[in-house]
């Protein structure tokens, strides 16, 4: 995603001019006037030199500390220059060039709440600086004060009713906060003057799924794919809106033009396989990743994407020897490990498929499907105890998995503990499951004479 609110480009260019370097005033200052001529000629430790005399000789006027401070802001040490600004503050404490510089580094090195400190000095003396308000508007988001950020915006387009930075930056301030139909008139006002804004069509297509109205969305899109029509992300978005409304070919053909132009971009390989098991055209998938391995024989991701087609084929037979050898190509791959784990217990291999689902917990102790499926194999097994410390697990991890109420609940009846087991098959009922899933529960309460 390149991405989700506008990135305030507009407040880079105060720290290249932050405040006009001071033009020296009167004979006596000329080692001033020499830092000034210096700085325009680019002789920036010269400048900084003159600047340094004229701070010794007039210690006491804030000027030449803030002037060197630019000079150091120039040269890209920004730490000595907000200590340049903050002695021509010590100096002159409403020194507003200095708080407006200070205040905009301070920005620019994540000290956001000294930053609104600086920036609100300014702004008391001078409200209608629309920098120091876009300065301050970013320090707010930053914070994820978004009210504050947004009002600085409406200072500025008060006064600069069409400016588009400010009415970009608001309609992503707006969108962060969910108000997609304040967020989608910013962005058509920015339109309006931007028509060929690609970025723009693009947050308009974002704000529009988010706020659930694909066909908007498509649409805006298709005017990003018709200015950059090898836009991977853009590709990715709109093959999943296809995809969502049971349009595979559209959605396959924008993943396939997405992988042609990043062939392991991990998402449009999902979808896409996502997509032709939801058609029904697996075996085009399983032909693909097999041309694919030709060229690519030690591609780990290649047989486990293989693996996982012949999988939903369940052909598990068949994606055992690729999840094999995605394993041996990637042995920290736990993605692997646990595909292979659920292709063993498929083929009944319960004391292989428990090693495999052993070294994903031991990776990750809180995956939750890992832990439910273990269990599943410890009931197998006989080992009950283990089993229900394992549904118990997944239970607290996720505690809206119904199939792990469920496991629980086939494991407690058969250890003839009825008012535990009716209280997981009811729990699986009331989690609206899926149909097998929930009648799987209800017909145990119909056996246990328990009929919700």
């Amino acid at each position: 995603m390149k991405r989700i609110f506008l990135p305030f480009t507009a407040f880079a260019a105060i720290t290249l001019a932050l405040v006009p370097l001071g033009r020296a005033q009167g004979d006596k200052d000329n080692a001033a006037r020499s830092g000034y001529t210096n700085f325009k000629a680019g002789k920036y430790d010269e400048a900084i030199k003159d600047f340094n005399e004229a701070i010794r000789v007039d210690p006491d006027d804030p000027a030449n500390y803030r002037n060197r401070a630019i000079v150091y802001n120039k040269k890209g040490d920004t730490a000595k220059a907000i200590d340049s600004y903050s002695q021509a503050i010590a100096k002159k404490s409403d020194d507003i060039g200095s708080h407006l510089g200070r205040g905009s580094l301070r920005v620019t090195t994540g000290d956001y709440k000294n930053a609104i400190d600086d920036l609100t000095v300014v702004l008391e003396a001078k409200p209608h600086d629309a920098e120091a308000r876009r300065s301050r508007a970013f320090a707010y988001a930053k914070l994820n004060q978004l009210d504050k950020a947004v009002a600085d915006l409406e200072g500025v387009l008060k006064d600069k009713p069409g400016d588009t930075a400010a009415l970009g930056t608001r309609a992503d301030l707006y969108a962060r906060q969910k108000q997609y139909d304040k967020a989608v008139a910013d962005y058509k006002a920015v339109l309006q003057q931007k028509p060929e804004s690609t970025d723009i069509y693009r947050d308009l297509a974002i704000a529009y799924e988010a706020d659930k109205k694909p066909a908007d969305a498509l649409a805006n899109w298709e005017q990003v794919l018709k200015r950059t029509p090898k836009d991977v992300f853009a590709l990715n978005r709109r093959g999943a809106i296809y995809a969502a409304q049971a349009d595979y070919p559209k959605a396959i053909a924008d993943f396939d033009a997405a992988l042609a132009q990043d062939p392991d971009n991990e998402q449009a390989l999902q979808q896409r396989a996502y997509a032709y098991t939801k058609s029904g055209d697996v075996d085009k998938l399983i032909g693909q990743y097999t041309d694919a391995l030709k060229t690519r024989p030690k591609d780990a991701e290649l047989y486990l994407r293989r693996g996982d087609a012949y999988s939903a084929k369940e052909k598990y037979d068949l994606a055992l020897p690729d999840y094999n050898q995605a394993v041996e190509l990637a042995p920290n791959d736990f993605k692997a490990y646990r595909a292979r784990a659920y292709a063993l217990l498929k083929q009944k291999m319960p004391d292989k498929a428990l090693a495999d689902y052993n070294k994903v917990i031991q990776n990750k102790p809180t995956d939750e499907p890992a832990i439910k499926f273990r269990g599943y194999i410890y009931t197998m097994l006989n080992q009950s105890d283990k089993a229900l410390a394992d549904y118990n697990k997944a239970v607290e991890l996720n505690p809206k998995d119904a199939g792990a109420y469920l496991n629980r609940g086939n494991l407690l009846a058969l250890q003839s503990k009825l008012d535990e087991a009716r209280a997981d098959y009811t729990k699986v009922v009331e989690l609206n499951a899926d149909a097998d899933t929930a009648k799987q529960a209800q017909d145990m309460l119909a056996k246990m004479k328990l009929v919700p």
